[in-house]
């Protein structure tokens, strides 16, 4: 016995109201996540510049804790 009678949908019928984005909550671009990750890289690379700098020491190139950080 075989099942004939399928009835496939690429959509999916519910009672619930559509979802819609708005402001900055949806997903980003790879470019916008990209430049919220060197922004956020850039600050904790300040950060780690002014701890260095308080003990004394000689804080890494940035390119180099960019690379560490990856």
């Amino acid at each position: 016995m075989a099942i004939t009678d399928i009835n496939i949908s690429d959509t999916l019928e519910t009672s619930a109201p559509s979802i819609k984005y708005e402001g900055n909550e949806g997903p980003k671009s790879p470019e916008e996540q990209q430049q919220m990750m060197m922004a956020q890289l850039e600050e904790e690379y300040a950060k780690y510049v002014f701890e260095m700098e308080e003990q004394g020491l000689e804080p890494m190139s940035l390119q180099k804790f960019i690379e560490q950080a990856m």
